[in-house]
């Protein structure tokens, strides 16, 4: 059972664990509205794992929010759960807690309960792609590209891909990013869609040089995409 004391420890010791050379060498990778104490990711996991096996709940209590640190905790907190019912109660809390591309890939690629469970936690993704807000979307979308690129769910992410229209730049990366993704190992059925009537100019060109920086792709593959740009 979590304290504020307790709670007030857990952030100490953020702190203490601080790097300021690692820190500033985030700052320049990771554009967000929290401020970072400076702690390295594989260290955040290992604390994260540890606070899984306590009580979630009380742990959530004395959340504050204010720290990078402390949310990303949060958010991989729930990629180590194994009740089901816990992580579906916190799902979308979390994906409002967002406010950069870290807080939003980390957690979503560490969350193989929802991989395991994907008919359970599919509404859970279609309500965040049906969000008004940037990171939230943005969450669906890495959710769908790390625990649903499958034969049962590849249409469904295909179509939600040319579909889904947006300002943000983090979603419209995120979404070049599944689609480089879907052709890679869907290329049959991928490539259709990798085109000016289904992408607007951004995502087009950008899935265009996402495909084209891997090395899963065959040269004569990339030459014949690279002259769909626009």
């Amino acid at each position: 059972m979590w304290t504020k004391e307790l709670y007030k420890e857990f952030i100490s010791n953020l702190f203490n664990l601080r790097n300021e050379k690692y820190k500033n060498f985030s700052q320049k990778l990771i554009m967000n509205s929290k401020e970072m104490i400076g702690v390295n990711i594989p260290t955040l996991r290992k604390i994260a794992k540890k606070i899984s096996t306590t009580d979630l709940e009380s742990f959530l209590k004395y959340y504050q929010g204010k720290y990078f640190e402390e949310t990303l905790v949060y958010g991989l907190i729930l990629g180590y759960l194994k009740d089901k019912n816990m992580l579906k109660k916190y799902l979308i809390s979390y994906s409002k807690e967002i406010t950069d591309w870290s807080l939003c890939d980390t957690p979503a690629t560490n969350m193989k309960l929802i991989g395991k469970n994907q008919k359970e936690f599919f509404p859970y993704i279609k309500k965040l792609l049906l969000s008004k807000k940037e990171f939230p979307i943005r969450f669906g979308l890495i959710l769908l590209l790390s625990q649903y690129l499958n034969d049962d769910y590849i249409n469904f992410i295909l179509d939600t891909c040319i579909n889904l229209k947006s300002d943000s730049y983090y979603v419209n990366m995120a979404i070049s990013w599944l689609l480089c993704e879907c052709y890679i190992k869907y290329q049959n059925k991928t490539d259709q869609f990798i085109s000016s009537e289904y992408l607007d100019k951004f995502v087009l060109n950008k899935t265009i040089s996402k495909i084209s920086d891997s090395y899963r792709v065959s040269l004569i593959n990339k030459e014949n995409l690279k002259k769909r740009r626009i």
